[in-house]
This record gives structure tokens, C-alpha cells and sequence, in this order.
């Protein structure tokens, strides 16, 4: 059987003025992240409206639910 790859969509509230300090961090993250089995991309889109409540969302793709568990279980990813 062929399982499909996961979808997992997380959605940020960011205080104003901190944004830089967001992505610095995600992509600190999204490096990490894409070395770890079962990984198989992330895409970060932002809001057009500066009012907007989540003005960040992360849309990642996985082989598994698993997977993504024990990627984001190793304790280099949570430093």
C-alpha cells in the first residue's frame, strides 16, 4: 500500500515588531528540519494585511505522521 505524504499547516501569531526575529528562527528550524528522515519540504507564506491575527503559516510536507514526530522530538530542534 502507498501511503501519502502528510500535510501539516501551522499557523503563527507574531507580536508586532518581531517579525525578523520569527524567521530567523524558522529557518533556523526549516534547516534542521529538512535534514531529518521522512522530510520532504516546507513552504512559509505571509499575510498581505499587517492586521492580520496569523500573519505567518507554514505549510510542511512528511512521508508520515511518524515521521514528523521524530524530526521534531530530537533535541537539536527544540534549542
Amino acid at each position: 500500500m502507498n501511503s501519502q505524504p502528510v500535510v501539516l499547516i501551522n499557523a503563527f501569531e507574531v507580536p508586532e515588531g518581531k517579525d525578523e526575529a520569527f524567521l530567523e528562527g524558522w529557518e533556523r528550524a526549516r534547516e534542521f528540519l529538512s535534514t531529518q528522515e521522512g522530510y520532504l519540504s516546507t513552504r512559509l507564506h505571509g499575510s498581505l494585511s499587517p492586521a492580520a491575527d496569523f500573519r505567518f503559516v507554514n505549510v510542511a510536507l512528511w512521508e508520515s505522521a511518524q515521521a514528523f514526530q521524530a524530526g521534531t522530538s530530537q533535541p537539536e530542534f527544540r534549542n
